[in-house]
C-alpha cells in the first residue's frame, strides 16, 4: 500500500470513528487511560491501566443506571501476551481488593480475539493509536477527531485518564480537564517545551 494510499484510509477510519451513530441514535463513547510509569514504580502499568479503564467503564455505567438506563458489560480483548495477567486479576475485578471496587456491570471473563477478525476490535486499535500517538510524538490530527468521543461529565473528560502525580502540571487535555473543569474543543500539538509527563 502506498503512501498516499495510507493515508487516505487513515481519514476514512478516523471520520467514520468521529461521526458514527448506531440505527438507536446513541453514539458510542471512548475511554482510554495512559500510564506514566515513574510515577507509580513497582507497579504493573498494564494491570493499572486495566484496573482504571475498567473502573471508569463500570462509573459510566452506574451513571447510565441512575438515570433509568441500564446496561451490563463484557471484556473483549485482542490476543495479546497480557492474557494470562488478565485472567490471574479478574478476581480482583469481580469481588474488589482495596486497590479497585467490585465492578458491577462485568457479566463474564474477558474475550480474547485476533484483531485481524474483528472490525470492533480494530475500531479499538485506531483510537488507541491516535492516544499513542498525541502522548507519545505530540501529533494531534487523528486524535482531534475522537477527542470529544471519549466520556464526560460536567466539564471532566473520565473517559480519557492520563495517571500522572503532580497532574496540575501535565498540560495534556485529560489533566486540563481535570484542573479547569472545561474541555478544549480541540487539543493543541505538544511544542518542544511543553510535553506530556508519559515515561
Amino acid at each position: 500500500m502506498s503512501e498516499a494510499d495510507r493515508l487516505e484510509l487513515l481519514d476514512h477510519a478516523f471520520k467514520f470513528l468521529k461521526t458514527w451513530v448506531a440505527p438507536s441514535g446513541r453514539a458510542p463513547v471512548y475511554f482510554g487511560v495512559v500510564v506514566h510509569k515513574r510515577s507509580f514504580p513497582g507497579r504493573s502499568a498494564v494491570e493499572t491501566a486495566y484496573d482504571q479503564l475498567l473502573a471508569r467503564f463500570d462509573s459510566y455505567l452506574s451513571r447510565l443506571h441512575r438515570g433509568g438506563d441500564s446496561h451490563r458489560s463484557l471484556v473483549i480483548a485482542d490476543d495479546s501476551s497480557y492474557e494470562k495477567l488478565l485472567q490471574q486479576i479478574l478476581p480482583k475485578w469481580k469481588e474488589g481488593d482495596g486497590s479497585i471496587k467490585k465492578l458491577h456491570s462485568l457479566v463474564e471473563v474477558p474475550l480474547f480475539v485476533n484483531s485481524e477478525a474483528s472490525r470492533l476490535v480494530q475500531a479499538v486499535d485506531f483510537v488507541s493509536w491516535s492516544i499513542y500517538n498525541y502522548y507519545e510524538r505530540g501529533h494531534v490530527t487523528y486524535f482531534s477527531q475522537v477527542h470529544d468521543r471519549f466520556d464526560a461529565q460536567d466539564g471532566v473528560q473520565h473517559g480519557l485518564t492520563h495517571l500522572v502525580k503532580g497532574y496540575h502540571k501535565c498540560a495534556c487535555a485529560a489533566c486540563e480537564s481535570r484542573r479547569t473543569y472545561v474541555i478544549g474543543e480541540a487539543p493543541a500539538p505538544w511544542s518542544d517545551i511543553e510535553r506530556p509527563l508519559i515515561a
